[in-house]
């Protein structure tokens, strides 16, 4: 609504696009803060319905724990952590905690179950390397 009346209010002036653009902007900053806060809930109720399931909750933490090392610990600059949609792992890993302390101790994990059902990735992964290094190589024209 306050992007409509911003471009009725903007259509006459000179200032236009530069007021539709503001008004973008601010719009988008209010849906991603929205974003991150049903992330955190999607999480909260995850991990109770892990446990119900009789799984252990401690698999999320994990989960978010290897999100932070895949990314080297880096946390978002400020500008990028302003427009991300999702919340910083590290946050996700320290919410994550608090929750699992409120839950049930114990439950499944399965890991070795996974790691059957996964094996057949893990085999192939040879042909999906030589795929990204051969789309690499069109990409720098190494024909």
């Amino acid at each position: 609504g306050v992007l409509v009346a911003t471009a009725v209010a903007a259509q006459r002036s000179d200032y236009s696009e530069l007021a539709l653009g503001a008004a973008g902007v601010g719009a988008q900053l209010i849906n991603q803060r929205y974003g991150r806060d049903a992330e955190l809930e999607s999480d909260r109720y995850g991990m109770a319905y892990l446990s119900y399931a009789g799984y252990d909750p401690q698999a999320a933490i994990s989960l978010q724990e290897t999100f932070v090392e895949l990314s080297g610990g880096n946390a978002p600059s400020g500008l990028e952590g302003l427009f991300a949609s999702h919340p910083p792992s590290q946050e996700r890993v320290d919410r994550n905690r608090e929750t699992a302390a409120i839950l049930p101790e114990g439950g499944l994990v399965e890991s070795e179950r996974y790691m059957a059902a996964t094996s057949w990735l893990r085999e192939r992964q040879p042909a999906y390397s030589a795929y990204d290094e051969g789309r690499t190589a069109l990409v720098e024209n190494r024909l």
